[in-house]
């Protein structure tokens, strides 16, 4: 009785801290970038994920500032991009000829695909 004692015991704590580690793990943020006007994809545009400064809510809209850029990525033929992120709240840039065309608050979570479809006006 004792041993199946100490083996129930000793798979929860065991269980508890695989549990533990799973916050830390990082997220993805996957996307496809389009153009409205035709509805084709836009390739070759730049995906910019920036650090967040800080967040104020002001009647139900968020008011918010980029920080330093942590990652960037190129759009595939398809206008897809994945970018793997630790958990947090980021700002997503999308650059179209080196113009910047979209921003968006974005939330990674762990473990977890964040997905964001990005309709886009071209210049």
């Amino acid at each position: 009785m004792r041993r199946f004692l100490f083996l129930g015991v000793f798979l929860v704590v065991l269980s508890t801290l695989g549990l533990a580690g799973c916050g830390n793990q990082p997220g993805v943020l996957e996307g496809t970038v389009t153009d409205v006007q035709s509805g084709q994809p836009v390739a070759q545009a730049q995906a910019l994920v920036y650090a967040l400064e800080g967040v104020d809510e002001i009647t139900h809209l968020d008011t918010y500032q980029k920080g330093e850029a942590v990652e960037k990525q190129t759009t595939a033929e398809d206008g897809a991009f994945s970018i793997s992120l630790a958990p947090g709240r980021y700002v997503l840039s999308i650059r179209v000829e080196g113009l910047e065309v979209e921003n968006r608050l974005v939330e990674i979570k762990s473990g977890r695909k964040t997905l964001t479809d990005l309709g886009v006006m071209l210049p």
